[in-house]
């Protein structure tokens, strides 16, 4: 198995209406998602876990990926890490779990 990254335009969970996403899969065998700023009919910013506006997800990938070529998660996660209101600190945490998840064989 090949531990190379790659980004996707879109979030990979929690697919509601969040204005801030980030997708990498390692290879072909894990997503790490992060998703935020979730926003309800009316505009407002509201929580997307207990206390927290931001999170991050790792999933195992399926093999087969969707109709559209994009990769399809298995829904059980496998880690996950919740920031409260810091775009910046979910951004950093994103990048922290690709690597963790690099190094897994």
């Amino acid at each position: 198995m090949t531990n190379k990254i790659k980004w996707w335009g879109h979030q990979a969970h929690f697919c509601w209406d969040c204005r801030f996403h980030m997708a990498t899969t390692i290879g072909n065998k894990y997503m790490v998602s992060t998703v935020g700023e979730y926003r309800d009919h009316t505009g407002k910013i509201r929580e997307i876990g207990i206390r927290r506006f931001y999170e991050t997800m790792v999933f195992r990938l399926y093999k087969k990926p969707n109709e559209c070529g994009c990769p399809r998660i298995d829904p059980t996660e496998l880690e996950t890490a919740g920031y409260k209101n810091d775009c910046q600190e979910a951004v950093n945490g994103h990048m922290k779990m690709v690597e963790r998840w690099k190094r897994k064989k």
